[in-house]
């Protein structure tokens, strides 16, 4: 199906979202903060991207970076 990229500082959460994203045919790609966010999707560049950062400084430049405008792929 597609790659997931799961992001967050709680690990049971992030466990409990890949389990069933994965029973659902998804790759999944797991982050605990917003540097591992940010270096995970430099390596597995998401063909879309949504997402909440509110509590998240460093995820905070994804919603201003030029380069995520109009579905394209962020840095």
């Amino acid at each position: 199906m597609s790659r997931v990229l799961v992001v967050d500082d709680d690990p049971h959460l992030r466990r409990t979202l890949r389990i069933n994203l994965t029973a659902h045919g998804h790759t999944v790609v797991l982050a605990a903060d917003g540097a591992a966010a940010l270096r995970a999707a430099a390596e597995h560049p998401p063909p879309t991207s949504s997402s909440s950062t509110s509590g998240c400084p460093t995820c905070r430049g994804w919603r201003s970076s030029p380069g995520c405008a109009g579905g394209a792929r962020c840095p």
